[in-house]
């Protein structure tokens, strides 16, 4: 089934889920996925790199994996209520500024990796989990909120985020992986317990390289920041 847009069909659908985007046409720099697209496909927009705004329908539930990779030029997207980001979903999305996920449980590997523009990051009450590299090398990254209810951070997901120079990890979390913060510069990190827990590596606050094994600034039992 095919929706048409501009006389060109543009959009490939199958079962609600986007399976292509048809721009064989020439170049397109703005995309409006139709009402009652479930999902985008696996690799559906990979590489478009003059598509500069993408609108999602409330509809869309999923975002698959390497979605919008690799649009280099992508400045502007919703993220639908409830919509879960998998793995490199918007992985080398260079003019992405910020992003704001609303009730999903997870953010996926690798999906805002390398997303050198990305500034801000609105994560819901409901994220339990961020996997690994979900945000490293988002070199511009200078704020987060990581939910009350998040549980586990995989390994570098914040790796080499340059610009970011404090975080808060809620007192909920349960696991860490390892050099979650590699590559970071003079980060703080206040962590809501009082000691590091048993599923926490033991080498997650590690920012430097091999030999210098230099660590992140820690905070245990952080309250308030003032």
């Amino acid at each position: 089934m095919a929706y048409e847009e501009n006389d060109i069909d543009l959009f490939e659908v199958e079962d609600g889920v986007l399976t292509n985007f048809n721009d064989y046409f020439g170049p397109v720099k703005e995309a409006t996925v139709p009402d009652g697209v479930t999902a985008i496909g696996e690799t559906c927009f990979l590489d478009r790199n003059k598509l500069e705004r993408v609108v999602l329908p409330d509809s869309v539930k999923r975002i698959g994996e390497s979605a919008f990779q690799g649009c280099v030029n992508l400045k502007e997207i919703n993220i639908p209520d409830g919509c879960e980001v998998e793995g490199y979903a918007f992985s080398s999305c260079l003019h992405l500024e910020s992003v704001n996920i609303k009730n999903s449980v997870s953010v996926g590997e690798n999906a805002f990796s390398s997303c050198e523009a990305l500034e801000s990051v609105t994560l819901s009450d409901k994220v339990k989990k961020i996997e690994e590299y979900a945000f490293n090398g988002c070199t511009k990254l200078y704020e987060i909120n990581l939910p009350s209810g998040l549980e586990e951070i995989g390994e570098y997901a914040f790796g080499f985020c340059t610009t970011l120079k404090e975080i808060v990890i809620p007192a909920g979390v349960k696991s860490v992986g390892s050099k979650v913060f590699k590559g970071c510069k003079d980060i703080v990190v206040y962590c809501e317990a009082e000691e590091k827990p048993e599923g926490w590596a033991s080498d997650w606050d590690v920012t430097g390289g091999l030999f210098t094994k230099k660590r992140c600034k820690t905070i245990w039992g952080f309250k308030n920041k003032k």
